[in-house]
């Protein structure tokens, strides 16, 4: 599944009855083939996190359908819910306990470095050799700055997967026996990030870097929340501008379009009452210009708003409860010492919730399109298993680097 992530375009596709079958669903299916043959499909213990996903799920299906009203909506929503029901519950049965998901971090720290190299390569020839496969250029320069993406749709998503990747290997620091194996996945996932060329990415590595500098404060957290809110509403209050521009002033130091991310936002919050019920099909009076492919919309730089345009507040609500609820799950059983978590699991709980931080910042500057969906929902899993363990034994410390 790591494999498809990391090196298969959306361009490798089938057509099956008019259905766009990509190599990302097609290995999917074969893996739930595999649970049900293998009969690995047990009885799941529905938590929080559970329940928001089959909701928001619910929701976008349903009210993307009312509003745009036609087939097409109902296909491209099927398959919406396909990607989101059958990567996360696949993943929920596979990663049971804290060893399966220490094994899956490896596994990751194994597949990017080849990773790392492509994209260096791409980066000093300015070729992309995963062009290809089809489905991504060859090359793309911005601001005279080669910006790889390798197999991602985007340069904005290959550097968010290896920012997003840096908090899980420095877990996994502490249950490895090998520090060299994880200095090497954290040097990788660097490397990712920084042969992007995008802010986007940089913030998100920073804040992953940030939330997990904030483990000797962890028991005044709820201090530092209310002091960030108070610093955003300050904020406010000096600018010029509401504080949402301050994409749009990061942007003028590490470059980027912050502007249109801000300006998104404004506009989003100014055009409320044309999405708020059930989404909208028409953005394109939002800005001076518009998407080339679908012209009557713009382009959703940010997953929240894009919740919102594709099913409502609703839709956006829930998908914002489920990051929500992974924090709060990972608060909780950080705090769990009746369940036998050692200070390696609870290390380990808060560089994933570090990871979910880094996404959660991501999502102001990019909504999720290509494969990198399967990390965000394998995160999600393993949050959702590992939080949900009464007992513990004692952490996995082989590593075979």
């Amino acid at each position: 599944m790591f494999l498809v992530l990391s090196y298969m375009t959306l361009g490798q596709q089938f057509l099956v009855a008019g259905l766009h079958i990509t190599i990302m669903r097609f290995v999917f299916f074969l893996g739930w083939v595999r649970l049900v043959v293998r009969r690995e499909i047990v009885t799941l213990k529905f938590n929080t996190i559970d329940r928001y996903i089959l909701l928001w799920v619910a929701s976008n299906v349903i009210l993307y359908v009312i509003h745009n009203q036609t087939t097409s909506a109902l296909v491209n929503r099927l398959g919406f819910a396909y990607n989101a029901l059958g990567i996360y519950f696949f993943f929920r049965f596979v990663v049971k306990d804290f060893e399966e998901t220490i094994k899956g971090i490896k596994v990751l720290v194994i597949v990017i470095v080849p990773l790392a190299v492509l994209m260096s390569i791409e980066f000093i020839s300015g070729y992309n050799l995963f062009s290809v496969f089809g489905g991504v250029d060859s090359l793309r320069i911005r601001d005279g700055r080669i910006r790889c993406y390798g197999p991602f749709a985007s340069p904005i998503l290959a550097g968010t997967y290896g920012a997003t990747l840096v908090p899980f290997f420095a877990g996994l620091w502490f249950n490895c026996r090998s520090k060299l194996f994880v200095l090497i996945g954290i040097l990788a996932a660097t490397v990712i990030t920084v042969t992007s060329s995008s802010s986007g990415p940089l913030m998100a590595y920073l804040s992953g870097i940030i939330a997990l500098a904030l483990w000797p404060l962890r028991e005044k957290m709820k201090m530092i929340r209310w002091g960030v809110f108070m610093m955003l509403i300050m904020l406010n209050y000096f600018m010029n501008a509401p504080v949402w521009y301050l994409f749009t002033k990061i942007s003028n130091i590490t470059g980027g379009t912050g502007w249109h991310r801000s300006y998104l936002i404004d506009q989003a919050i100014k055009n409320i009452g044309s999405w708020w019920i059930s989404g909208t099909n028409y953005t394109a009076h939002w800005f001076p210009y518009n998407l080339k492919s679908t012209p009557g919309m713009v382009d959703i730089t940010n997953q929240y708003i894009l919740e919102g345009v594709n099913g409502g507040l609703l839709t956006m609500f829930l998908f914002i409860m489920i990051i929500i609820s992974c924090f709060r799950m990972i608060g909780e059983a950080r705090k769990n010492n009746t369940a036998g978590f050692t200070n390696q699991h609870t290390i380990l709980f808060w560089a994933i919730g570090s990871s979910i931080f880094a996404h959660a910042i991501t999502f102001f500057s990019v909504s999720y399109f290509d494969q990198i969906i399967i990390l965000w929902y394998f995160t999600l899993a393993i949050v959702s298993s590992v939080t949900n363990v009464k007992e513990v034994g004692e952490v996995s410390r082989v590593c075979t680097a």
